[in-house]
Formats: structure tokens, C-alpha cells, sequence
């Protein structure tokens, strides 16, 4: 699929807004239908749901007063078209829906998204603010790419970026910190099965035991770096890390 752009999509709506062409609303609803499908899905998660999302959306859009629309960032006003909808709808459905927790992908979803993927991309979310949440949540889920989402939520796109690879970076932290645990684990146990070390277990466990709060060390060093990098690389100014 192309890259949606807000020039063209100013154009477009500024045409139908002026009523200057027969088919201006039909090249806007040609243009504008895939991306907002694939935005309605992100929060509704159900394509069949989304599809009625979508019609509702333009419906709105063909009634609206002319001074209604917006004159600028109309990618953002679409946005939060979509987004407000798909919170009603789902308001009205669940009396216990939570606007917290509604990006998050589970068993029940209409999603192509494997056991793996589906488990990063809600650990992802874990402490994320709700602007992380759905950095994230257009990026894997709706596959937008970083100006794409700078012009539907109305941020820089160095924001974007920076706040997107934060929580990339804390869950690769997170999986790295499972692996040594996991092998600190491990090794607890081997020594229980074995009692006293010998042949090529001894080398194994010993090593592990030996070495078990260097690589507890290492995994701290890597959260360090990381933290570093993501300062120097994204930070607005001299001094400031740009917020989340």
C-alpha cells in the first residue's frame, strides 16, 4: 500500500470541501479507505467491525458543514475521528471497557499475529503511557511507518521514533533478563539432580555458578547502554530527553 500523505489528503478534502469536481468525494474515499480500515482494525480488532467503522466514518465526513472541516493536519482530525468512534462503539458494547487496556491483542482478537509476536507487542505496552500505547500499537498492528503516524497523532516524528524504540528496547531488556534467569534457574536444579559435581557436568554447573552474578552484571550493563544510546540518539536538545 502507498504512504497516506497529508498534502494529497489536504487537497483532496479541501476539493470536496469546495465541491469543485463531480467525483471529489469519490477520490477521497478512494484514497483515504484502505488506511482508515487499517486504523479502525488497530482499536476494533475485527475486520468486519472495522468495515462498518469505515462506512460510518465517511458517512459522517459527506454530512459535515463545510466549516467543520479542518484547515490543517487533517490526517490528525481523521485520526481522531476513527479513534473517537471505535471508544464509542466499544463503550456502548462493554459497560467494563477500559481505555487502558484496549490496544492490547489477545486470544478472542481477529488478528494474524502469532503466540511470540503477540506477547512482545503487549509487553510492549507494559508501563507505556497511553501516546506509547498507540505509537505502538499503529506501528506493529496498523503497520503505518513513523510519518504516518507523526501526522495522525500530531508529534514530531523524532517523538515517534524515540518513544516507539523505548519500548522496543525495554522489551528486549525484559527477554534478555529471562534468559539469565532462566539459566540461574537452570543451573539451581542441576545441582540438585547431580548433588556433587563430576564429568562434564561439573564444567557445565560450575561455570554457571561461578559466573551466575556476572551475567546478572551484564544484563544491567546492556539496560545502561541502551538507555544511553536511546538518550544521545533522540534526546530534543542538548541536556533534555524528549518525553514520552
Amino acid at each position: 500500500m502507498q504512504t497516506i500523505s497529508q498534502n494529497k489528503t489536504h487537497v483532496l478534502l479541501r476539493a470536496w470541501e469546495q465541491r469543485n469536481t463531480d467525483g471529489s468525494y469519490e477520490d477521497l474515499y478512494n484514497y483515504l479507505y484502505e488506511p482508515v480500515l487499517k486504523l479502525a482494525n488497530v482499536f476494533l480488532k475485527n475486520k468486519s467491525l472495522s468495515e462498518d467503522a469505515v462506512n460510518e466514518i465517511f458517512i459522517r465526513i459527506y454530512k459535515i458543514e463545510k466549516d467543520v472541516l479542518p484547515d490543517k493536519n487533517e490526517l490528525s482530525w481523521i485520526y481522531k475521528m476513527v479513534k473517537n468512534y471505535c471508544i464509542e462503539y466499544l463503550s456502548k458494547k462493554d459497560p467494563n471497557f477500559n481505555e487502558d487496556n484496549f490496544l492490547i491483542v489477545t486470544d478472542s482478537d481477529e488478528y494474524s499475529i502469532d503466540y511470540i509476536d503477540r506477547y512482545d507487542y503487549n509487553n510492549m505496552l507494559i508501563g507505556a503511557t497511553p501516546e506509547q500505547k498507540e505509537i505502538v500499537a499503529l506501528k506493529i498492528l496498523g503497520g503505518f511507518n513513523f510519518r504516518e503516524i507523526s501526522n495522525f497523532m500530531s508529534l514530531p516524528i523524532r517523538t515517534i521514533k524515540s518513544d516507539y524504540y523505548i519500548c522496543f528496547s525495554i522489551v528486549k531488556l525484559m527477554s534478555v533478563t529471562a534468559l539469565i534467569s532462566l539459566v540461574a534457574l537452570l543451573t539451581y536444579f542441576l545441582k540438585l539432580k547431580t548433588g556433587t559435581y563430576d564429568g562434564e557436568v561439573t564444567d557445565f554447573v560450575t561455570f554457571f555458578s561461578k559466573y551466575q552474578t556476572i551475567g546478572y552484571l551484564i544484563g544491567f550493563i546492556i539496560f545502561l547502554i541502551i538507555t544511553i544510546f536511546l538518550y544521545i540518539k533522540f534526546r530534543k536538545k542538548p541536556g533534555k530527553l524528549i518525553r514520552g
